[in-house]
């Protein structure tokens, strides 16, 4: 009996009942464990956030910054446009071209058309000046002396041509017949007694405003109605096209001689499907923002090819200071955590060792109550004795 209840009693004692050193550890593991964790997690969820957030501005401010750019380019294609405007119609006042034209087979007139027109162009600076009758025949030009001048050479299909004819006034881009280099016309029809004579028309060269484009950051493309790259910062996507042209397009690029009509396509892969600025693509395997802009005047559209690059590095580099930054502050969140709830232990622990010393001191008192009464109750007893015995 005595072997069982020494076992009983070591089977019920507190140290039978504690947990094993092994999950007390595993116990006090736990808490940094989860609280790793969970910053980690917090972490992750502010850096993909502010990326997110911080990419979205950078690519606004980017396409904001292009468009401005775009208006600045816009403006620098317009101004030889205005320049040159007024030229043709000048024309009208010049007697030589106007008796040329009245008698296009004198040998003498053209000559003295040729002289007029070169005098005319040293001042006002075109790429080209030459005149046409109304069958489309140039019978004079500035260049007259250039072996890919355009005197002689029939241009009826061109429509600056038939557009002056029709209306009295053309525009049209394309790539000259005999020059083989691109330009911008503008026509005007010449008129005698009766009714139109011929055509005046200017060729104006539009490198330099390319060449001022290249100085600014990213690439700057032109396209025409049929979104063929007509002007472009870089000369690989000259002539290229941002879709393939439809049958009745090539046929119409081939009877206008405005550039080859088998347009190869520009080397872009569009990640975003919907049309319109802020468009993004793939150039190069990089990601980059196209910008658009309208000219409505030429019926063109302007385009500004941005790198995406900068924008995500500087939205990766704002997200991993709002990481650290998220974290510093979690850290210190729970290294505060941590010392008040140490300071919150010690005030339990130290009021638990108070109301057990107020116990224990609560205890003796009444033992120490319980004994003098007892004593005091002995000694009453004791005479009680002591007088029985007395009076027997």
């Amino acid at each position: 009996m005595r072997t069982q209840r020494a076992w009983q009693t070591s089977a019920m004692s507190p140290r039978s009942r504690s947990p094993s050193a092994g999950h007390l550890r595993l116990a006090a593991l736990r808490v940094p464990l989860v609280a790793l964790l969970v910053l980690l997690a917090v972490a992750a969820m502010v850096q993909r956030a502010t990326y997110l957030v911080a990419l979205e501005r950078t690519v606004a401010a980017l396409h904001d910054a292009a468009s401005h750019r775009l208006d600045a380019a816009a403006a620098e294609l317009a101004a030889p446009m205005a320049r040159f405007e007024y030229l043709p119609a000048l024309l009208e006042t010049t007697p030589a071209v106007m008796q040329l034209l009245a008698s296009p087979d004198d040998a003498a007139l053209r000559a003295d058309a040729n002289r007029a027109l070169t005098r005319i162009n040293a001042v006002a600076g075109a790429n080209m000046v030459f005149v046409l009758a109304p069958s489309g025949l140039a019978l004079a030009a500035a260049d007259w002396t250039h072996p890919d001048s355009p005197v002689g050479h029939v241009y009826d299909y061109r429509p600056y041509v038939r557009d002056a004819l029709a209306s009295g006034r053309g525009r049209f881009f394309g790539v000259g017949a005999t020059s083989r280099k691109s330009g911008y016309y503008l026509s005007y029809a010449l008129k005698g007694t009766q009714g139109t004579i011929g055509v005046a028309a200017v060729k104006i060269d539009l490198d330099p405003a390319e060449q001022a484009w290249s100085t600014q950051p990213g690439e700057v493309v032109v396209t025409d109605a049929r979104g063929v790259a007509i002007l472009s910062t870089r000369a690989d996507w000259k002539f290229r096209g941002m879709r393939a042209l439809g049958d009745a397009e090539r046929a119409e690029v081939a009877a206008e001689r405005s550039y080859a009509p088998d347009v190869a396509p520009l080397p872009w892969e569009w990640i975003d499907t919907a049309r319109g600025s802020g468009r993004r693509l793939r150039i190069d395997a990089r990601e980059h923002l196209l910008t658009t802009r309208p000219l409505a005047a030429f019926g063109w559209e302007m385009h500004a090819v941005d790198a995406l690059e900068p924008a995500q590095a500087s939205a990766r580099t704002t997200a991993w200071i709002a990481s650290l930054s998220a974290s510093v502050a979690l850290l210190l969140a729970m290294a505060a955590w941590q010392s008040r709830r140490a300071a919150m232990h010690k005030l339990a622990a130290q009021a638990a060792l108070q109301a057990a010393h107020d116990t224990l001191e609560r205890r003796v008192a009444e033992r120490t109550a319980q004994l003098t009464e007892l004593n005091a109750s002995l000694a009453a007893e004791v005479e009680t004795r002591k007088a029985v015995e007395h009076n027997l």
